[in-house]
C-alpha cells in the first residue's frame, strides 16, 4: 500500500527484445514513480536505444488495462531519451489505483495493434503483459488529412489578410433632404477617391509610426471628404492623444543617457546567498542519469569538463583509458560530495583494464547491467 503523503519507488528498465541498440551493448534506463500530496508522477530514463520513426509508445499496465503514457524520442547521438507522466494515483485508467501498477513498456509499434517491447520494468515480479495488452486508437491517416488541408487554407486566408490592406467601400449617408428631394447629390470624383485609396496602399506603412500615421491621416481625409465626418469631428480626432506623442529622437537618446549615468552611480548589490549556492556548483545545469537505479541522480560529464576539475590532470584527455570508452558511449558521470567528487567511467568489465583504472584512481568497478557498468574513482577536494 502506497503513502499518498510521499513515496517513491524505483525501477530498472532492461531489455526484453534485442534488435533495438544503438550501439554494441544493450539499451537500458531507469523509471521513478513518485507519489506525493494525492499526485503522481513517473520519470523515464533511457540511454542506448536507437531512434525510430514515430519514436517509441510508452504504456504502463494496471491489472488487465494498458494506459497510454506518451511518446519517447531518443537522440541520434546516444540513444539517450526522457519522459514525464502525471497522473492521479486513486483514478488509473478505469477504476484502478497505483497498486494495480504492475508493469511499464517501452513499445516499438507495428501499426497493426501490436509491437515489440524493447524495454520493459516490473513492479514486483515479471508479468505476462502480452495476454492482457491493449495499444491505444489511432486515428487514421486518411482522416486526418482533409482536417490539416483545411487548416492550412485557413492560415494562408489569415496571411493574406494581414499582408494585403482591406480596400473599404465608403457609402455615404442619405440625409433627410435628399430623401425628400431638397438637396441636390453630392458630386463625387469616384476617380479622385479611387487614385488616393491606391495611393495609401502604396504608401509602406508596416512597422513604421510615421507610415501608420499617413494612413490613419489619409483615412480621416477620405471620410471626411465623403461626408461621413464634419470638419470638426475630424479636428478632434486628429487632437486626441496629441499629449502622448512620441518624443524626439533627440529627447530620448538624451534620458537614455541620463538613465545610464544613473545605472553607473548606484552601486551594485551584494549577491544573495541563494546565488552563491546556486553558483557552487558548474555543472548545475548538467543532464542528469540514474545509472544504478538507486534513487541516485548523477550529472552526465563531457570529456572535455574533466579541465573544470582541478584534481583531475590535463593529460587524462590524452589517456587511451579515456577516449575510448568516451568515444564510445559519448558520457561521463559525475556526482559531488562536500569533501570530494565521485566520477564514473563507462565500460564493459575486462580483468585486463583493472590495472589501468587502478593507476588513474579507479579502484572500484560498480556494475549496472551484467558486464557493463562504471569505473568508479572519488577525488578529494583541494583547500
Amino acid at each position: 500500500m502506497y503513502n499518498r503523503r510521499y513515496d517513491k519507488v524505483f525501477l530498472m528498465l532492461r531489455q526484453e527484445v534485442a534488435g533495438y541498440a544503438l550501439g554494441k551493448r544493450p539499451p537500458w534506463g531507469s523509471c521513478v514513480m513518485e507519489l506525493k500530496n494525492g499526485k503522481g508522477k513517473l520519470h523515464l530514463t533511457v540511454q542506448g536505444l536507437k531512434p525510430l520513426n514515430g519514436g517509441y509508445a510508452v504504456y504502463v499496465m494496471a491489472g488487465e488495462e494498458s494506459i497510454f503514457c506518451g511518446e519517447l524520442h531518443p537522440d541520434s547521438r546516444e540513444g539517450h531519451g526522457e519522459l514525464k507522466w502525471e497522473f492521479q494515483p486513486d483514478a488509473l485508467g478505469t477504476g484502478k489505483k497505483a497498486e494495480d501498477l504492475h508493469t511499464v513498456l517501452i513499445l516499438a509499434e507495428d501499426g497493426k495493434g501490436g509491437g515489440s517491447a524493447p524495454l520493459t520494468a516490473y513492479f514486483g515480479e515479471k508479468r505476462n503483459w502480452k495476454k492482457t495488452f491493449r495499444p491505444r486508437e489511432k486515428k487514421p491517416i486518411e482522416e486526418m488529412k482533409p482536417l490539416a488541408a483545411e487548416e492550412e487554407i485557413k492560415i494562408q486566408a489569415a496571411e493574406a489578410a494581414v499582408l494585403t490592406p482591406p480596400v473599404v467601400q465608403v457609402i455615404p449617408p442619405v440625409s433627410e433632404k435628399r430623401k425628400e428631394g431638397t438637396e441636390p447629390p453630392r458630386n463625387i470624383n469616384a476617380k479622385d477617391t479611387n487614385a488616393k485609396v491606391a495611393e495609401a496602399q502604396k504608401t509602406s506603412y508596416h512597422g513604421s509610426f510615421q507610415g501608420l500615421l499617413a494612413k490613419f491621416r489619409q483615412e480621416l481625409e477620405n471620410l471626411e471628404e465623403t461626408g461621413i465626418l464634419t470638419p470638426q469631428e475630424t479636428e478632434n480626432i486628429r487632437s486626441l492623444g496629441a499629449d502622448s506623442a512620441p518624443k524626439p529622437i533627440e529627447k530620448q537618446e538624451q534620458e537614455q543617457a541620463e538613465e545610464r549615468e544613473g545605472q553607473r552611480e548606484t552601486p551594485l548589490a551584494e549577491p544573495s546567498e541563494e546565488t552563491a549556492e546556486q553558483q557552487e556548483s558548474v555543472f548545475a545545469k548538467n543532464r542528469e542519469l540514474e545509472p544504478f537505479g538507486d534513487g541516485e541522480q548523477w550529472k552526465c560529464l563531457s570529456l572535455e569538463e574533466l579541465t573544470i576539475l582541478s584534481q583531475i590532470p590535463l593529460k587524462w584527455q590524452r589517456e587511451f583509458f579515456f577516449l575510448l570508452p568516451y568515444r564510445r558511449y559519448h558520457h561521463l558521470i559525475l556526482q559531488e560530495k562536500k569533501d570530494g567528487i565521485w566520477l564514473g567511467l563507462p565500460a564493459f568489465y575486462d580483468e585486463k583494464d583493472e590495472a589501468d583504472a587502478k593507476s588513474f584512481g579507479f579502484r572500484e568497478f560498480r556494475r549496472v547491467d551484467d558486464e557493463w557498468g562504471y569505473w568508479m574513482a572519488f577525488l578529494e577536494r583541494k583547500g
